[in-house]
C-alpha cells in the first residue's frame, strides 16, 4: 500500500511540475477511484515536504527555471517536428503571435529568415528566438507566471486589444474529445481567447500524447480552432475526427 501512495505522489508531482498548476477536478479526473481525502492528504504531503505548494483549490509547482526544462524534455524530438511543419504556415510580413509554451518555444527557435513581427507572453518564447535584423519581437508586459514563464494579467489584456495578428500559434496542455484544447487556468485562458479573437486565424500545435485525456477545467473549444499541427504518430482517427469539426489537421 505505501508503494502505491509513493507512486501516485509521484504521479501528481511529475504532472504539476510539467503543467506548472493542477486544480482539484483535474486530479479528481487523473485518479478518479481515489477519494478527496486521499487526495487531500497527497497534496498536503506535497507541500509539507516543500516539493510543490498547495493552493486554495489546487497546487503549483515550486517556481523555477529548471521546471520548464524538465517540460521541455518531454516529448522533444515530437515537438520539433511540429515546429517544422509549423513554420511553413508563416510568410514574408506576417504579424503572427507565439504563445508561452515548449513546443511555441521549438517554432520560435526555427523562424525564417525574413521580415516579420512576433509578438508573445511567453519568457522563454522570446529567448529561443534568434537575433536577426529582419524580425521584430514585443513581449507582452504583465504579471508573470513563473511556473508556466508567461506573462499575464490586466495590462496583458489591455495590450492585445490593440493588436491584430495573421496568424496565432498556440499550444495545449492536453485535448479532449468534448471540450477542446485543455488549459491549466483561467487566466491563461483569457489571454488566448483575447488573442483568437484578434487574429485571422488559429493553429494550435500539440503531439500525439497529448489526446484523449478527460482534462477539461479550462478550454479553448474546437470552433475556435482553424488548423492543428501534430506529429506523424497521431492516430488516423483521431486526425479524422479533427477534420469533421471543421479543423485542418497538418
Amino acid at each position: 500500500m505505501g508503494k502505491n501512495i509513493d507512486s501516485r505522489r509521484d504521479i501528481i508531482l511529475s504532472m504539476v511540475n510539467e503543467y506548472g498548476s493542477l486544480d482539484f477536478q483535474q486530479l479528481r479526473d487523473a485518479f478518479p477511484n481515489v477519494s478527496d481525502v486521499t487526495l487531500r492528504k497527497d497534496l498536503q504531503y506535497l507541500n509539507d515536504t516543500q516539493q510543490a505548494i498547495r493552493t486554495h483549490g489546487g497546487i503549483k509547482s515550486i517556481p523555477s527555471f529548471l521546471n520548464y526544462y524538465y517540460r521541455s524534455n518531454i516529448n522533444s524530438e515530437l515537438k520539433k517536428s511540429i515546429a517544422s511543419k509549423a513554420v511553413n504556415l508563416i510568410r514574408p510580413g506576417d504579424y503572427i503571435f507565439i504563445s508561452a509554451g515548449t513546443t511555441c518555444a521549438q517554432l520560435a527557435s526555427c523562424l525564417p529568415s525574413f521580415p516579420l513581427c512576433v509578438c508573445t507572453d511567453g519568457i522563454y518564447t522570446v529567448n529561443s528566438i534568434s537575433a536577426q535584423p529582419h524580425i521584430s519581437v514585443e513581449l507582452l508586459g504583465g504579471d508573470v507566471d513563473l511556473n508556466i514563464m508567461r506573462t499575464e494579467g490586466i495590462n496583458t489584456i489591455n495590450r492585445l486589444d490593440s493588436l491584430h495578428f495573421s496568424t496565432a500559434f498556440l499550444g495545449a496542455i492536453y485535448v479532449n474529445d468534448d471540450f477542446g484544447f485543455a488549459h491549466n487556468s483561467a487566466m491563461t485562458m483569457a489571454t488566448l481567447k483575447k488573442v483568437i479573437e484578434h487574429s485571422d486565424r488559429t493553429v494550435v500545435m500539440v503531439d500525439s500524447t497529448k489526446f484523449n485525456s478527460t482534462f477539461c477545467s479550462h478550454c479553448i473549444p474546437f470552433s475556435m480552432v482553424d488548423i492543428v499541427v501534430s506529429d506523424d504518430d497521431l492516430p488516423a482517427e483521431m486526425a479524422e475526427k479533427l477534420r469533421s469539426k471543421g479543423i485542418e489537421v497538418i
